[in-house]
């Protein structure tokens, strides 16, 4: 199969098209909300209601558009051999296979990788008419063992010091979407506080020997050997069952640089991608629907139909 996009050579004109149409569809809609809201077309409570129900129905429409663009992302692109690689943009899809004396989590999850948060919760701007409150990150550690990811072709370590769940905001290629089948969140009691940190709320991904694994976007070969985070930690514990063997030599490490990544299977990626799409395309269709009865019925019906 093809690549759906190289990053190399931009969009392809066919991808181009279809999110230009996205983009004047929405901007339809939101001329369609603002006009209702600015002329008083109606004088009853349908002035409100129905630019909302539009306005609710754009946004279900790009929700359903920007799932079927990761949906087409994941099987459009084919799965790259694990003997193969290269730096650029590829699929990875294999399983986890521990290296060494695993790991435990401050959950007490037994992995050869986590990736842990502490949260504490602020009261924002309390002297004011309207405080609200939001999620301050007062703590992370990450910490791996040696593991490699296996396919039927081979076998590759990769570093992943540049994970960051709360890094979706960085410039393209260093966005992360995250397919984990349990991210473990929360609260944190301060009788018996996670990992020994007081803290409001905890939040933990994890990935286990065994585990599928399976990641869709660039990487590059990884240079970090010596810099603090998972390629400075022990790699080999020796005093181990002669079944867990040493990572081979000439194994390369990958560093990477930002995409979906997680521990489910390709096929369940991809389904839940379909889904969304799915699901969000008949939403913004019944919210478009309730839209025209709103203004097609009359207001004595409405009315009766309210009571």
């Amino acid at each position: 199969m093809n690549k759906l996009n190289d990053s190399g050579k931009g969009l392809s004109l066919k991808m181009l098209f279809l999110w230009s149409i996205i983009v004047v569809i929405f901007f339809i809609l939101l001329g369609i909300v603002v006009m209702f809201v600015a002329m008083p077309y109606y004088n009853d409570g349908r002035a409100l209601g129905i630019p909302f129900l539009i306005l609710l129905s754009g946004i279900s429409l790009l929700i359903a558009f920007v799932g079927r663009k990761q949906k087409l992302r994941v099987e459009n692109k084919a799965t790259t051999p694990i003997n193969t690689l290269s730096s650029g943009d590829v699929e990875i899809a294999g399983k986890v296979k521990a290296v060494g004396k695993t790991i435990i989590s401050p959950t007490s999850q037994n992995c050869v990788y986590y990736d842990a948060y502490w949260y504490d919760t602020v009261v924002v701007n309390p002297a004011s008419e309207n405080p609200h409150t939001t999620a301050v990150q007062v703590d992370h550690e990450v910490r791996s063992s040696s593991f490699v990811i296996i396919d039927q072709y081979g076998e590759a370590e990769l570093d992943l010091h540049d994970v960051d769940l709360n890094n979706v905001q960085r410039h393209r290629e260093q966005v992360w979407i995250y397919e984990f089948n349990s991210i473990i969140t929360c609260d944190n009691s301060k009788r018996n506080p996670i990992g020994g940190r007081i803290s409001d709320r905890y939040q933990e991904l994890n990935l286990k020997a065994g585990d599928n694994f399976y990641y869709n976007g660039v990487i590059e070969e990884s240079e970090c050997e010596n810099e603090t985070g998972i390629a400075a930690l022990p790699p080999i514990v020796k005093e181990q069952p002669p079944l867990l063997t040493e990572i081979p030599t000439g194994v390369r490490k990958w560093k990477l640089k930002g995409g979906i990544i997680g521990n489910k299977s390709e096929e369940q990626i991809k389904n839940k991608f379909k889904n969304v799409m799915v699901i969000s395309f008949v939403v913004s269709v019944v919210f478009l629907v309730f839209a025209v009865i709103l203004h097609f019925l009359p207001l004595d019906t409405i009315q009766k139909f309210m009571e």
